[in-house]
């Protein structure tokens, strides 16, 4: 509850930051006309610089007081805040007393510097079209700024939101891959050792050219199942927290390694404890690889992980391959779950790819 306040009292700091801002620009612009002749007419610069000190801080004081009365209008008002008739309203008391503090400050100001503030151009007519400009103008840039924050606000919640699709994504993707994992290490694996062993026994009655046929059969079969469905399910639930991240994309690129020539340099000793690190460091490269079979094939992958200090992780992939367009890259799905999980560590990406130039892609991780 604590960490709510805070939060809403610097969202609301900020915002009053940058409508005082605005105010106080409004009031320069407003009072300049009024003091700049007086400051042409002094003789010397301290007298110049008071002048002008006495210029900020009545602008200063003008919008303070514009500001907290605006806030303290639509807290109590709440319902009315929006209208536009009503910000007018508001904008015309605030600067009705604000020339009220003006015609207060009349007689210290002349005593100052022999001139009154609120006697320059004071006529009633162009009191009444100051008052009417001004609550104009200063509401037609809150409900400006009011739309600017509403649609900050906006992309923050779908910010929050796509962060939130991208993680769901990923673990739904996980959780999928570990289902699929399972199946075939209990399932299919089962079904191949029972039909490797009923092929055993089918040889031991046959002789000849039959006995070889069934032999190489099982042989398949076997490698099929010690070899092929174990690097698949590696692939499809890494074991990254025992066998490590280099041991885990060597298994990986083990299904490549007859079209594609692979050099890494993965340096996983000071990562290795984090667990979800290695593992979407483990998706990137994954679906990298895939990029490159996808948009080449490529002959060559280079892929290195090191540290860059002792906050930071890089992760490089790049290739020799045809390379693509941005917008053939930004098409796939490999791309979404690319980016999900750069999200999800909280990372940044940049891609290099142009037609005939191959692809290069450099995450930097924050530890």
């Amino acid at each position: 509850m604590k960490q709510k306040f805070e939060a809403f009292s610097l969202r609301n700091m900020s915002s009053h930051g940058y409508r005082f801002f605005l105010i106080f620009i409004f009031s320069l612009a407003n009072f300049g006309g009024r003091f700049n002749p007086q400051i042409l007419r002094a003789t010397d610069l301290s007298e110049r610089l008071l002048i002008f000190g006495s210029f900020v801080f009545i602008a200063l004081v003008s919008s303070a007081i514009i500001l907290a009365i605006t806030v303290s209008a639509e807290s109590t008002f709440k319902r009315l805040s929006s209208g536009y008739l009503f910000s007018a309203g508001v904008m015309l008391l605030s600067l009705a007393v604000v020339f009220t503090f003006l015609k207060l400050f009349e007689p210290i100001n002349s005593s100052l510097f022999g001139f009154a503030v609120g006697s320059l151009g004071a006529s009633p007519l162009y009191r009444a079209i100051n008052l009417i400009l001004g609550s104009l103008i200063l509401t037609a840039i809150f409900r400006y700024e009011r739309k600017i924050l509403e649609r900050l606000a906006s992309a923050k919640r779908i910010s929050k939101q796509l962060r939130a699709s991208q993680k769901q994504l990923v673990e739904a993707e996980e959780q999928q891959k570990g289902q699929t994992s399972r199946f075939l290490h209990d399932r299919v694996q089962a079904d191949l050792m029972v039909i490797s062993m009923q092929l055993a026994t089918i040889e031991k009655e046959t002789t000849g050219s039959t006995f070889e046929s069934l032999e190489a059969i099982r042989a398949r079969l076997e490698k099929l199942r010690r070899i092929d469905l174990r690097l698949v399910g590696n692939a499809l639930q890494p074991n990254v927290k025992d066998l490590g991240l280099k041991s885990a994309v060597e298994d990986l690129i083990e299904q490549f390694s007859s079209g594609m020539n692979f050099d890494i340099q993965i340096d996983d000793s000071a990562i290795r404890s984090n667990t979800q690190l290695c593992l979407g460091i483990y998706r990137i490269i994954e679906q990298a690889i895939v990029n490159s079979i996808t948009h080449g094939p490529a002959s060559n992958v280079n892929i290195t992980v090191a540290m860059t200090d002792e906050t930071h992780c890089n992760l490089t992939i790049d290739d020799d391959g045809p390379g693509a367009t941005t917008d053939e890259i930004d098409a796939g799905f490999g791309t979404v779950l690319i980016d999900s999980w750069v999200s999800i560590l909280k990372a940044t990406k940049i891609v290099d790819s142009k037609p005939g130039m191959g692809f290069k892609l450099s995450v930097t991780i924050p530890l």
